[in-house]
C-alpha cells in the first residue's frame, strides 16, 4: 500500500511526496475545550465542541499550510524548516521526543489524507 501523499509544489506542477500516513498528534482536553498539536508540522487544532472538531481545525490548518507554500513555491523549504528530510524524492517526517510540547503518553495517531 502506497502511504505517501502527492502534492503540487508550485505552479509548474513539480510535485513533492510525503509520508504522512501516521501523523501522530498530541490531544488534550480541558474544561470542554480540545487541543490537538501536531510537532510534525508545529500546528493546533481547538474546539470548544468536541474532539472531531478539533480534528477538523487541525486538518483545515494542514491544508491551509500545504495550499500557502504550494502557491509561494516553498514547500520543501518549510519542510526542511520543521526538519523533514528529503530521501529518495520523498520526504520522511522527523523523529518525535519527549517534550514538555509533545508527550508520546498522550498522543494518538491520525488519519490524514
Amino acid at each position: 500500500m502506497d502511504t505517501r501523499l502527492k502534492i503540487v509544489s508550485d505552479s509548474f506542477g513539480n510535485t513533492i511526496s510525503l509520508e504522512i500516513n501516521d501523523l501522530k498528534v498530541s490531544v488534550e482536553e480541558s474544561d470542554g475545550e480540545w487541543i490537538l498539536f501536531s510537532p510534525h508540522f508545529k500546528t493546533i487544532g481547538y474546539s470548544k465542541v468536541s474532539e472531531e472538531d478539533a480534528i477538523n481545525d487541525l486538518k483545515s490548518a494542514l491544508d491551509t499550510f500545504f495550499q500557502v507554500h504550494s502557491e509561494l513555491g516553498t514547500l520543501e523549504e518549510a519542510l526542511r524548516n520543521l526538519g523533514w528530510k528529503k530521501s529518495d524524492n520523498t520526504f520522511k517526517k522527523p523523529k518525535l521526543f519527549n517534550s514538555p510540547v509533545f508527550n508520546p503518553s498522550m498522543s494518538r495517531v491520525l488519519a490524514y489524507a
